[in-house]
């Protein structure tokens, strides 16, 4: 039997599609085979998928520590793909023929993340040719994971490569074992359906809370309602981590996502620990208006530094020095280190565990060589705080390697507005902050929250804010807002590979904990609270 979901429902039926649409993830996760057509044959996609297929049968991919290495039948000769520290082989316009079929419009689809992901076998074809879905989504990853030479598609276009495929590489990461609802706003990205409730009901399947398909409610009611629902569930705020308040559409509570936009930065946010650390939240949501939480109010904003503006192209010098200025904007005076009770170059590792800590080797357990040194971030820092002169001039005064690094910096901080309070605090959020709201830590999120005082007049009783959005703030990010300075300075957080090997635990289904330097690489603090 064939099902082809376009001919088998009756689209202007409510009755027929809730029922149907509920039916689905049975459909696929029963089928034998899924068939991804793309279309017919078409600049050169039978060269593209021949290179997928090659680079899909030598690479092996751990989705959930993102390791790529080489698979068990890869000789020798083809190890380089699944190696992360050597560097992809292929220029020249070579990978011009994968661009134009990682652009085909079956990939932008919201439907297909379930129809793939509960897949037991899908052969993805293009005209004539043919390979697995599993040969695809490795070799995404192998794009993602090592990177690309710019000459690798024609001029001007690396920019729209490292979007397509970063955006296929999280729904490749899509899983029939379930997904959290926090992921689904950045993982569907400018993912398109005609309905804007079926960014839920495309995906009700793989959620872990329970979705019944209801074409008869408005969007924003299937919003809310499930918003409400999953944060009584989880009893944690990890969804306002989607929740952006200028990218905002419809009138819906602001610790409601917005769904039915993308998320204004090309990834979420990523935090190696937590700024509440860990504990529970005391929350309650009271009607559809509200939800009543407990933290720390920490500091208004200051002022709003600026905003990186999205990577468009390569970057050169005049961008570098955009850089250059974000980053001294950050700088402490003398009285905010004094507050703080910090010298500035213990203010400069804070900075860089906050901002770059996942982004570098240290961060992970084992070292992730694809990754910076760390202390190269903490030397350029130092260095740029220390200097006024521009990018040109700055490269000739240092062995390190400026550009690399400030390239490194920019992913970190492209698109993200930066901002500063006073006392030496400082951050990164999505757009949309003033200076007046409120940074605060509150139990059940990993990251700081930005918070807008709402006049009482307008919804009545208690005192009520707006949810602006999350942030990333140097000496928050992990637990000093509770902790206070009773953690020892050198003390890491850090990402172990290690599953459920008993000594590395994981908390909150996070495989993390703290890392003692002083004591070995091997022994490491668990902070059970």
């Amino acid at each position: 039997m064939i099902w082809i979901d376009a001919l088998c429902i009756d689209q202007r039926s409510t009755q027929e599609k809730n029922k149907q649409v509920a039916a689905m993830g049975r459909i696929f996760s029963t089928a034998s085979t899924v068939m991804i057509w793309l279309g017919p044959e078409k600049d050169d996609s039978d060269s593209a998928l021949d290179l997928i297929e090659h680079i899909g049968h030598h690479v092996e991919v751990n989705w959930s520590s993102h390791v790529l290495y080489p698979s068990d039948q890869c000789p020798d000769t083809e190890k380089h793909w699944g190696t992360l520290h050597e560097t992809f082989p292929l220029r020249d316009g070579a990978l011009t023929s994968v661009l134009a079929l990682l652009l085909r419009p079956y990939f932008n689809r919201v439907w297909v993340r379930q129809e793939i992901a509960l897949a037991s076998f899908a052969v993805l074809t293009c005209g004539y040719r043919s390979t697995t879905w599993e040969n695809f989504r490795k070799t995404i990853a192998c794009f993602r994971l090592k990177g690309v030479f710019s000459d690798s598609v024609p001029p001007g276009r690396i920019s729209e490569f490292n979007r397509a495929f970063s955006a296929l590489y999280l729904m490749c990461r899509f899983s029939r074992e379930g997904f959290v609802l926090k992921h689904l706003r950045p993982t569907l990205g400018d993912a398109e359906c005609r309905d804007p409730r079926d960014k839920i009901f495309a995906v009700a399947t793989l959620l872990e809370m329970m979705i019944k398909p209801n074409y008869s409610q408005g969007t924003e009611e299937v919003y809310t309602n499930v918003a409400r629902k999953e944060t009584v569930r989880r009893q944690d705020l990890s969804l306002l981590e989607s929740c952006v308040l200028s990218s905002r559409t419809l009138r819906l509570p602001s610790w409601t996502p917005d769904w039915s936009t993308r998320l204004p930065w090309k990834e979420q946010m990523i935090a190696h620990w937590s700024a509440c650390a860990w504990l529970s939240s005391h929350l309650s949501v009271p009607n559809d208006e509200r939800i009543c939480a407990t933290g720390v109010a920490v500091r208004p904003v200051q002022k709003v530094t600026g905003r990186m503006l999205e990577r468009s192209q390569e970057l050169g010098p005049d961008q570098f020095d955009q850089i250059l200025k974000v980053l001294r904007d950050f700088k402490p005076a003398t009285g905010d280190l004094r507050a703080l009770n910090i010298s500035r170059r213990r203010w400069i590792k804070r900075f860089c565990s906050a901002f770059f800590g996942a982004h570098s080797d240290n961060g992970y357990f084992p070292w992730n060589p694809s990754y910076l040194d760390f202390k190269q971030y903490v030397e350029a820092i130092e260095l740029i705080h220390s200097s006024t002169a521009d990018f040109a001039t700055l490269g000739w005064e240092t062995n390190l390697d400026l550009e690399m690094i400030l390239d490194s910096i920019y992913e970190v901080f492209d698109g993200l507005s930066s901002f500063v309070c006073d006392d030496g605090y400082v951050g990164l959020s999505y757009s949309g902050v003033q200076a007046g709201d409120f940074v605060t830590v509150l139990l059940g999120s990993k990251f700081p929250v930005l918070l807008r005082p709402i006049p009482a007049s307008t919804l009545g009783g208690p005192p009520t804010c707006e949810v602006v959005s999350v942030a990333i703030v140097a000496g928050l990010m992990e637990g000093e807002a509770i902790y206070g300075r009773s953690l020892p300075p050198d003390w890491r957080p850090v990402r172990h590979d290690k599953g459920d090997i008993k000594g590395f635990e994981q908390i909150d289904g996070h495989p993390l904990g703290f890392h003692d330097p002083d004591r070995g690489v091997r022994l490491w603090i668990w902070l059970r609270l």
